[in-house]
Formats: C-alpha cells, sequence, structure tokens
C-alpha cells in the first residue's frame, strides 16, 4: 500500500474524532468557547509549522515551504479559514441533531460529488465511467451505512 493512501484514511478517521469530541465539547462548554479554545490551538499550531518549516526547510516537503507576504494575499485566500470555520462548527451541531454516522454519511456524499466536479472542471482531469462508477459505489455504500444506522437510531 502507498504511504499516502495513510493521510486520507488518517484525516478521515481525526475528523470524526474532532467532530464528536467537539459536540461533547459543546455540550459542556457551549460550542461557541469549544471552536474558539479549537482556533487557539490552531493558531498555534500552524505558527509552530511556518517557524519550523522556516528554521529547518529540509525536513519539509516542498508544499510546505514559501514565504507568507502580505501584499500577494488575494481575496479568494479567505475561504479556507471560513471552510475550516464552517466545518469545525458545522459537524458537531449537525451531530447532535442527526448522529455522528448520518452526519458523515452526508459528508462523503458531498465530498466524492464535488471532488469529481472540481477534478473535472478545475483540474481538466476526464471524467470517464469508471470514476463515475466508483464514485456511485462509495456514494451507495455510505447511504446503505446511514439507512442502516437510521434503524439501529430509532
Amino acid at each position: 500500500m502507498n504511504f499516502f493512501w495513510l493521510l486520507p484514511l488518517t484525516v478521515g478517521t481525526v475528523t470524526v474524532l474532532q467532530g464528536t469530541l467537539n459536540r461533547k465539547m459543546g455540550m459542556e462548554m457551549g460550542l461557541g468557547s469549544a471552536l474558539a479554545l479549537n482556533s487557539v490551538i490552531v493558531l498555534f499550531l500552524g505558527l509552530g509549522l511556518y517557524g519550523g518549516v522556516r528554521a529547518f526547510p529540509q525536513y519539509f516537503p516542498a508544499i510546505f515551504h514559501g514565504e507568507l507576504q502580505l501584499e500577494k494575499l488575494a481575496g479568494w485566500m479567505i475561504l479556507p479559514g471560513i471552510f475550516g470555520f464552517c466545518i469545525i462548527a458545522g459537524i458537531p451541531w449537525a451531530i447532535s441533531k442527526l448522529g455522528a454516522a448520518k452526519v458523515f454519511v452526508g459528508i462523503v456524499v458531498a465530498q466524492v460529488t464535488v471532488s469529481m466536479l472540481w477534478d473535472t472542471l478545475i483540474e481538466g482531469k476526464p471524467l470517464s465511467w469508471m470514476r463515475i462508477a466508483g464514485a456511485l459505489l462509495a456514494i451507495v455504500g455510505v447511504v446503505l451505512v446511514s439507512l442502516d444506522a437510521g434503524r439501529a437510531d430509532g
């Protein structure tokens, strides 16, 4: 197995854990407080990573290199931060209303659909029947998991 397949598997695992733990924190301290705490931690980790890359670039892949230049910032560059906030605010809130399985089924369906559109429309990767069939199988699989989770919840 290619080592890089571990990255999305790890991120997927951490996403579930983060969303469910944020929901738990939100129930104890309020979701706003939980998100503020998350944001402070992300800020410090991001600054630490930036400092580490600047001090020891030889230990980091090229995608991490570069220098923050405020004059080169474009308006669209705020979108990933806004999207990140939507993720950390929306997932625990949705879990509190639907349960983890149904929320992540919806997320996977949206991710498969939007990533196929992105690859085709933005990256220029051809849309093949094999890719469409794989996406549909993934969507059917996650929907079946959600239906089963719905019976267990109700």
